[in-house]
């Protein structure tokens, strides 16, 4: 559904313009103009999300729901389901139901039956209703199959809201099971609803009505539906496990149709993710023996499936428990169907390795088979062809991911898994390399040097000669990607190899290609790698913004890159450190240019990419001069003045910087763990500085090593120092200790940092709006508010929050308020001498209800000779753990007082 008659995209229309603009538009007579208001509502809600908005939409659609036609009903069902996560903001619950009930009595079934599935998509607002619930007993009789079908509908969104409906329908279906009052397509759509009781009693009526299904010869769709009735019952009520994962044994031995087994295998295997512990040798063994008489490749799978789950979960080492199980695990290794050897490798490795964990644990000789197991998997996979990896694809990603896993459990046989991963490379497929060349990037962290020399390097120029003769053929641009990745793991850089890559990407123009291997290169440290890149790419394109952003990238690699000669002894620091700030500041422009939209980069990340590299060039101007400092002990006596002031000057700017990457840490709430990381790392070096200055200059104790603060090389330096006072009792001249400080400045700054994910990746993405009251009624660039002497300012401020993308690293949970206001002079007025200007702070604190929050305040704006007060919002968002993040928008709006309206209303009274 597009947006065409309502432009929700123009931010400057309020909540109120929307509703006026749709209360016209359903008003009309043309049935199109109707419905395209009701087309729109979806987008409206997405872009303007708030309470008072959502809330008289739906009464207005109430209205149209009582007199519109049957298509307009349908067309506003339609927009409830797909408003479905707007309806907890609905705030006049129980009129929108009233108005939407009106048609339950009306003398036409399909209007009925439109207004039973409105009231089930509108479940939660409806599912305590008891008059609604009467209604859906009362259709569910019904002689019109419409009106039944919507019956059933509304009986199944109901039950999933309301526990106690859920048991009267099991109560229902129960008597209609063992009569024949219930037709069976009746049953069959009412047995969802028995997986959402909540009640003991209901729960145990629930589960005998499903085993008793399961017992008679029940249709296919009737056992599969009790099946995952009974499963979800069993999760929800975990301590019947036992007894249900002992039904659904009973019936995957005892029921031939394979459908129904195969419900009872996934049912299975979401019994064993929800609680694994509670499952009893028994069970393993009742599998085992299935499996060992199972003629069907279909159904073998779906149980070594259910046993992987259960080999790679807390009682992983219990389902090897017998020489039966050992064995038939082994033979199934050998299986001539891929799949199945696969699946039975992983179980092997899963319960090898959580016998491992035991801390006097050593290598078993199953383990061993295990890897064996692999490498020969490994080989097999080497020998498939390009249609049977396209259907064995997840197969051969299990076995890789099973290899990782072994050989960084065990990093001695690491060795022997990289060289079966790189014996077969000569006779692989393109998917075949991408698999391999992603997989060989995950092991080679766990291997060592010699065996990477030793295994991987000698096959570095077949696989890039691959990926360059293959690069415009199928998946060849991924597969170059993935070898670049591969070589960018490995220490020391192959640049010839990355460089044939390269040219062969630009030959083809795979411009989006460059930049993810410049980007990994930056994200790996191989900074001048990386600078060459984006420099490379800023003059392929013609879009500003795009310039601008990859220049600005550019400038702030090579601002790293020329940071690593500092750590020579012959290098000139101060140049270095000049020119590192010289390209930093370039970086800042670059990104302050680079204004963005929604169409192109994500702005969060330029903000953030700005302020990075601003911080980072302060930093590095703190070292400049606390190094200058240093030196200048060498030409000055040490007691001077001078140097103690400056000094003081250079610990309270580290401290400053110090703090600015902690604020930027706060307001980087979308930003990934390692982005944040890399933030704490930058305030402990910082702060590493200070305690280094005030322990060597000032004679302080330094603090403990505080590994979680920082990285190893933050620490390892700390550590370095305590040792080195301790060696000296403390006793340094002071000519030492600023060359002691001299060279932890320099070790700082010439040690590798990687840059923040967070400037190339957004994951998360949330969005906080907020919608003031009262708001300015004039059309100019100073509005303000006009405001009464003798009255008080009561401000009404409503919210809502908006998170989405791939991965959520926190969630919203609370909202901190903070409203402030400050006088502010008229321009041709002047504060008394010895008038203070006062000041007004109010903060709340409000828990989020539906993604929503709303609150209000009232200023006491003290009139005086200043008639301006400048009244500011500010809102941060607080996350589960409780930690308050600045992630908010910030709103401003003056208020304009008349001091004379006092006497004025005095003199009238007289």
């Amino acid at each position: 559904m597009n947006s065409r008659g309502i432009d929700s995209s123009k931010s400057e229309k309020s909540s109120e313009d929307f509703v006026v603009e749709l209360d016209i538009k359903l008003r009309s007579s043309e049935l199109g103009v109707q419905c395209e208001a009701l087309v729109d509502l979806p987008t409206i809600f997405d872009s303007h999300p708030f309470p008072t908005l959502v809330n008289a939409a739906f009464l207005k659609m109430g209205e149209v729901f009582i007199s519109g036609s049957n298509f307009l009903r349908l067309c506003i069902f339609k927009v409830t389901q797909q408003c479905s996560e707007h309806l907890r903001k609905v705030q006049s619950a129980n009129e929108v139901v009233r108005r939407f009930s009106v048609t339950l009595h009306s003398n036409d079934p399909v209007a009925r039956a439109l207004a039973l599935r409105v009231l089930g998509a509108l479940a939660i607002l409806t599912a305590e209703k008891i008059s609604v619930q009467q209604s859906v007993h009362q259709s569910l009789g019904a002689h019109d199959k419409v009106e039944v079908d919507a019956a059933v509908f509304a009986a199944r969104c109901l039950s999933a809201c309301n526990a106690q409906f859920a048991g009267s329908i099991v109560g229902k279906l129960s008597a209609g099971v063992n009569g024949v009052s219930i037709p069976p397509d009746m049953q069959l759509g009412l047995l969802p609803t028995l997986q959402h009781v909540r009640t003991q009693d209901s729960a145990e009526e629930a589960a005998a009505l499903c085993v008793q299904l399961l017992s008679s010869h029940s249709s296919k769709e009737q056992a599969i539906s009790a099946v995952q009735a009974l499963s979800q019952l069993a999760c929800t009520y975990i301590i019947h496990m036992k007894e249900h994962v002992s039904i659904l044994l009973s019936v995957l031995q005892h029921d031939a149709r394979q459908h129904v087994c195969l419900s009872v295998l996934e049912a299975l295997d979401r019994m064993a993710c929800k609680a694994a512990h509670l499952w009893h040798d028994e069970h393993f063994s009742s599998l085992w023996e299935f499996l060992g008489r199972s003629q069907s490749t279909c159904l073998s799978c779906g149980v070594l499936v259910v046993m992987n789950s259960l080999a790679w979960s807390i009682v992983g080492e219990r389902i090897m428990h017998s020489e039966e199980a050992n064995a038939t695990c082994e033979a199934l290794c050998f299986s001539v169907d891929f799949t199945v050897s696969s699946l039975a490798c992983a179980v092997a490795v899963g319960s090898n390795l959580a016998g491992l964990q035991r801390p006097e644990a050593t290598a078993s000789d199953q383990l061993l088979a295990s890897i064996r197991n692999v490498q020969s998997l490994l080989t097999m996979i080497c020998t498939l062809s390009e249609e049977d990896m396209e259907r064995h694809h997840r197969s051969a990603q299990l076995v890789l991911s099973c290899a990782i896993k072994l050989g960084k459990a065990c990093p001695s046989h690491s060795g022997d898994l990289l060289r079966s991963m790189v014996e077969g490379v000569a006779m692989l497929q393109p998917s075949q390399v991408l698999l391999f060349c992603q997989g060989m990037q995950r092991l080679v962290g766990a291997c060592s040097a010699s065996a990477i020399d030793q295994e991987l390097r000698p096959v570095i120029p077949l696989l890039v000669q691959f990926a360059v003769d293959n690069i415009s053929v199928g998946d060849g641009e991924r597969v170059a990607l993935a070898v670049a990745d591969l070589l960018l793991c490995c220490t020391p850089l192959d640049l010839v190899s990355v460089e044939s890559i390269l040219s062969a990407l630009e030959f083809e123009q795979r411009q989006w290609a460059l930049y993810c291997v410049a980007r990994s290169a930056a994200q790996r440290g191989v900074f001048q790698l990386a600078a060459r890149l984006f420099s490379r790419l800023a003059g392929l394109l013609s879009n500003e913004q795009f310039v601008r952003w990859l220049s600005g990238l550019a400038a702030l690699c090579t601002a790293e890159c020329s940071l690593e000669p500092a750590a020579e002894a012959s290098a000139d620091v101060f140049s270095i450190l000049s020119a590192s700030n010289a390209f930093l500041f370039k970086a800042v422009s670059h990104f302050s240019i680079s204004k963005t939209d929604k169409e192109s980069i994500d702005n969060e990340r330029v903000l953030f990419a700005k302020q990075y590299c601003y911080l980072r060039s302060e930093m590095l101007s703190c070292a400049r001069r606390l190094l200058s400092t240093c030196c200048a002990v060498k030409g000055a006596p040490v007691h001077n003045s001078g140097i103690h002031s400056e000094m003081a000057k250079c610990l309270a700017s580290i401290q400053d910087a110090s703090r600015a990457f902690s604020d930027l840490y706060r307001s980087a709430f979308n930003a990934d763990p390692k982005t944040l990381l890399c933030l704490r790392q930058l305030a402990a070096s910082c702060d590493f500085l200070v305690d280094c200055c005030n322990s060597l200059y000032q004679g302080a104790e330094l603090r403990p090593v505080q590994s979680s603060a920082g990285d190893d090389h933050v620490a390892m330096l700390r550590s370095a120092l305590s040792q080195k006072l301790a060696s000296t009792n403390g006793q340094l001249s002071e000519e030492d200790c600023f060359a002691c400080m001299s060279d932890v400045v320099v070790k700082l700054v010439s040690s590798t940092t990687r840059l923040p994910p967070f400037i190339f990746n957004n994951h998360q993405g949330t969005r906080v709006q907020v919608a003031l009251w009262p708001t300015p009624t004039t059309g100019t660039g100073d509005d303000h508010i006009p405001l009464d002497a003798r009255t008080q300012l009561v401000m009404r401020l409503e919210g809502a929050v908006q998170q989405e993308g791939s991965v959520l690293y926190r969630r919203v949970e609370m909202v901190h308020i903070r409203v402030t206001s400050t006088h502010e002079p008229e321009p041709d007025a002047a504060r008394p001498v010895g008038t203070p200007a006062r000041n007004v702070a109010l903060v709340k604190s409000i828990k989020l209800e539906s993604d929503s929050f709303a609150a209000e305040f009232v200023l006491n704006l003290v009139p005086d000779v200043q008639a301006l007060h400048q009244v500011v919002i500010e809102v941060s968002v607080g996350d589960t753990d409780g930690i308050v993040w600045t992630t908010g928008p910030r709103r401003s709006m003056k208020v304009k007082i008349d001091p004379l309206a006092p006497a004025v209303a005095r003199r009238e009274a007289m």
